[in-house]
């Protein structure tokens, strides 16, 4: 099995150096390689078509868990620092006033930008998943559960597709580049000629009526 493993070694090399700039090299390479041998274990020759599209997914899959791991692990000093102030400053404020203050206000005290505030607060919040937030399966992620099995005889798969599928075309568009494509929210936001903040609002909206039309 070893020896079949490595004859498609060149396509894992060939998917990390479309990401190595996310990562080290050789740790994107390792989850690859692990990844590759995930889809010799999965793979059915009987129910999926080509094997190299099939591993593909599953080595994608693999290395973007590894860029996500290594980016929670370089989270900035500095914005750690901001979270702090803003964790304090909103504190103080709500005992000031005695209500709940807003970024704005947040943003005036420590003379930052709004959108900073925003996005700072959006990150200290736990990072929203479609396997996480959806599935609610272990060993189940977005790649295994869309785009590794379009043939769709899975009925979990058929109620989440029936559920993206009521989307609107932004929405669809939001989930896609962010889930599917792999952007950040700058990126998405870029893409669709929209402001980042608001990305992130609509981000948690759609997942929040996702998650609501999967389970009533």
């Amino acid at each position: 099995m070893t020896d079949d493993i490595l004859q498609y070694e060149r396509l894992v090399h060939y998917m990390v150096n479309k990401y190595h700039f996310k990562g080290e090299y050789e740790d994107l390479y390792q989850a690859g390689m692990l990844g590759l041998k995930e889809a010799f274990l999965h793979y059915d020759p009987k129910r999926e078509s080509d094997f190299v599209d099939y591993a593909a997914l599953y080595i994608k899959g693999e290395i973007l868990k590894a860029v996500n791991s290594e980016h929670q692990i370089k989270k900035s000093r500095e914005l750690l620092k901001l979270q702090q102030e803003i964790k304090s400053t909103k504190e103080e404020l709500i005992q000031t006033f005695g209500r709940d203050v807003t970024s704005q206000e947040i943003a005036f005290v420590l003379n930052e930008k709004v959108e900073t505030i925003e996005e700072a607060e959006n990150l200290m919040n736990p990072v929203y998943s479609l396997d996480q937030e959806l599935m609610q399966e272990e060993n189940s992620n977005l790649y295994q559960t869309i785009a590794m099995r379009e043939k769709a005889y899975d009925a979990g798969i058929l109620d989440l597709r029936t559920a993206l599928s009521t989307l609107e075309q932004q929405e669809q568009q939001i989930i896609t580049s962010r889930y599917y494509e792999d952007r950040t929210q700058q990126e998405t936001a870029e893409v669709l000629g929209i402001s980042q903040v608001q990305v992130s609002r609509q981000e948690k909206k759609i997942l929040k009526k996702l998650k609501t039309n999967l389970t009533s």
